[in-house]
């Protein structure tokens, strides 16, 4: 059994880091672990969760583009 890792592309601008954790926090969701890969223009935000098929619902639902997969 693998580990469940949600990936969120995000704008690489002030901000956006925020609104990812302040999405997860409200919704009580615990973040084990995280990384950010970026461009100038762009990032991938890598989250370990405590509930990742929640996690990237509830950050479709906001909008951002996210997905889960075993890692």
């Amino acid at each position: 059994m693998g580990i469940k890792q949600v990936s969120v592309f995000v704008e690489n601008k002030k901000g956006s880091l925020h609104e990812i954790t302040d999405l997860l926090a409200k919704a009580e969701i615990d973040l084990r672990s995280m990384c950010i890969a970026d461009t100038s223009d762009y990032g991938i935000v890598r989250i370990i969760a405590d509930d990742p098929v929640r996690a990237q619902a509830i950050l479709a639902e906001a909008g951002h583009i996210a997905n889960v997969r075993e890692v």
